[in-house]
């Protein structure tokens, strides 16, 4: 039998190389944790898809579709739609919208941040917020009007109200979407002026139904022909109520409840536009009560938004559109009611309302809530502070005061 002998000096290499192993291996794991864990990533746009939808490459060559949270982009092109029957300015809008992106952020590096609640979407595609120069292209999006603001995804509550309210702006001084022929709209004249043909387009052939149940403001459930039908209206997106995986969302009781009281129990009309169901296999339809159309009705009481994304009828669409600025500027509904900040707003020479830094939202040094540092407001760690831990200050003394140790970077 050989024994083998091992000096001292020996055992403290074998130790030591041990113990360097072991810090590798650590390092290397919690490397991996954090890297999953990380709340923002820079990467280059290869190309902008649609005004919503990105394709992106990471620092290490991977290749990820990224899809901006809380936008709807018209859309560039729809192959089941018949050319003759769809309005077409809404692939110009479209193509316009993603021009536009591209113009912003196409072969350049940005930076994504994201959001603890919308994760991915129905395709599994990721979702974020997209910066470039500082600016939120997102809000920036809406704010100039070329996108919708999507209700489809719950995401940051503070989020969707800074996204709220830059749609309201872009509607409210008609900007691209909201860019429409009529200044002004006036719920009394509004199909006998407006929409002249309306009431001649309620004599194509329908179904007469009645309304057994209402699942939430956009969804009811019929009875055609001794069947139950779900029939999801055309046209309009209520805040959700009853979706498995979210949350009862602002309005959407309001919005049940409307819909509920004005269809429940009713004899209604359906009539139909190209596509007769959805991918669910619920009947798509304009439903009609007492010769009015009540897509329009509850989007223009500001119970519901207008949802554009995707084509039906040109004049319909054209009138959901108008709809919608009525009730935003009228301040009914869900447009009356949201509890926004309103401390960014302020006016221009023309007299219109412009966004401006609160004061709560600006300031010559950037505090980090969670590491309690602050940094001048140009360096580079500033930037990478997630905004609801941002904390801002007008003097170094104020930061100071308020238990705040100065960042060794850019020593403010």
């Amino acid at each position: 039998m050989m024994f083998i002998s091992y000096s001292h000096k020996d055992k403290k290499n074998f130790y030591s190389y041990l113990i360097l192993s072991s810090l590798i291996f650590f390092f290397l794991l919690t490397s991996g944790l954090f890297a999953q864990q990380k709340s923002y990533q820079w990467v280059n746009v290869l190309r902008v898809i649609d005004a919503g939808t990105i394709r992106t490459m990471t620092d290490d060559g991977k290749l990820e579709i990224i899809c901006l949270i809380g936008v709807d982009a018209p859309i560039t092109g729809y192959k089941d739609v018949d050319s003759r029957d769809v309005d077409k300015s809404i692939f110009k809008r479209g193509k316009k919208a993603k021009e536009y992106l591209r113009s912003l952020i196409e072969k350049k590096r940005i930076k994504l941040t994201f959001d603890k609640i919308a994760l991915k979407d129905a395709d599994g595609n990721k979702l974020a917020y997209v910066w470039i120069d500082g600016e939120l292209v997102n809000k920036k999006l809406l704010k100039e009007g070329y996108v919708y603001l999507s209700t489809g995804t719950s995401f940051n509550a503070e989020k969707q109200k800074e996204f709220w309210t830059a749609e309201q702006y872009a509607i409210e001084n008609g900007i691209g979407l909201w860019d429409l022929k009529l200044e002004e709209i006036k719920t009394e004249s509004i199909k006998a002026e407006i929409y002249p043909g309306l009431e001649k387009s309620h004599s194509m052939k329908g179904d007469k139904v009645k309304v057994i149940r209402v699942v939430d403001g956009d969804t009811i459930v019929v009875d055609l022909n001794g069947k139950k039908e779900k029939v999801r209206l055309i046209g309009i997106n209520t805040p959700e109520t009853v979706h498995p995986r979210k949350k009862v969302e602002y309005f959407g009781k309001e919005a049940s409840a409307y819909t509920k009281k004005h269809l429940e129990g009713k004899v209604v009309t359906l009539t139909y536009d190209q596509n007769r169901r959805d991918k669910y296999g619920r009947l798509l339809a304009y439903v009609w009560l007492d010769n009015e159309l009540f897509n329009e009705k509850i989007i223009r009481e500001g119970y519901s938004y207008a949802y554009l994304k995707y084509p039906f009828r040109n004049d319909y669409m054209e009138m959901f559109r108008n709809s919608q600025r009525y009730a935003v500027l009228n301040k009914l509904g869900l447009w009356g009611n949201y509890k926004i900040d309103t401390t960014g707003l302020s006016q221009d020479s023309s007299g219109r309302k412009v966004l401006t830094p609160s004061p709560r939202q600006s300031g010559k040094y950037v505090g980090n809530k969670k590491t309690k540092v602050f940094h001048k407001s140009g360096c580079r760690h500033a930037d990478k502070i997630e905004s609801e831990n941002r904390k801002y200050f007008s003097s170094k003394e104020e930061a100071i005061n308020a238990r705040y140790r100065a960042c060794k970077v850019c020593n403010p």
